[in-house]
């Protein structure tokens, strides 16, 4: 997982969906690009494929994550290397494997985080039947 400087989100021209943004929802719509379309990314209320709506709270998602997991941040043209601050590995191994050359490369941080590649608390609630 390549962790950006959040920078990014004003450097750039960015949009931003409260689903996947090739989903047949989000397909057609166009300038998602201000702070409501940001904020919506953390709307209140879920609602899955299958219709069944929650409030967030009941998720109990922490304040950092996405109501919908799929919800994402496409970013125009390239976003520049020096925004690039840490990668997360699933393994110790994975780590250590690139952690010196990321620091001496790049300047960047390798980190051990295996709870990054488990499904969210809230994953039950999205998994389609």
């Amino acid at each position: 997982i390549i962790c950006i400087s959040p920078e990014v989100l004003w450097k750039n021209d960015c949009s931003f969906f409260e689903q996947n943004a090739a989903s047949s929802e989000m397909r057609y719509k166009t300038n998602k690009s201000n702070l409501s379309d940001f904020e919506f990314m953390f709307n209140i209320n879920a609602k899955n494929k299958r219709g069944e709506v929650l409030d967030r709270s009941q998720l109990k998602l922490p304040e950092s994550q996405t109501t919908d997991p799929q919800a994402e941040v496409l970013v125009a043209n390239q976003i520049n290397a020096k925004y690039i601050t840490d990668i997360c590995f699933p393994s110790i191994s994975d780590k250590n494997e690139y952690s010196t050359y990321l620091k001496n490369n790049f300047n960047v941080t390798a980190h051990y985080y295996p709870n990054f590649f488990n499904p969210r608390k809230d994953y039950l609630f999205w998994k389609n039947n």
